[in-house]
């Protein structure tokens, strides 16, 4: 090893942190690329989605109904105990 630096000059560990570094880098930017064309597909699948319902290709989700019945009759001492309360 100090035959190789008294020939070369060079300090091996200084070479290696730099190569480390740039794959490092490198690791960075191939992950910010993922990230953005896992995002781009999808928002072309969700838009697939949507055309394919709007066309009749595909069943339109279940929604749940949120229709009330007044067919019971009121309580009028729970209600009177809610207006007073409130």
């Amino acid at each position: 090893m100090e035959k190789y630096l008294e020939e070369n000059g060079v300090n091996m560990s200084l070479e290696l942190k730099e190569e480390a570094e740039e794959v490092e880098d490198d690791l960075r930017f191939l992950h910010f690329e993922y990230l953005k064309k896992k995002k781009a597909s999808q928002i072309l699948h969700r838009n697939q989605v949507k055309f394919l319902r709007h066309i009749g290709m595909l069943p339109k989700p279940e929604t749940a109904s949120a229709e009330v019945s007044a067919d019971f009759p009121i309580d009028l001492d729970t209600f009177r105990y809610y207006a007073e309360k409130y």
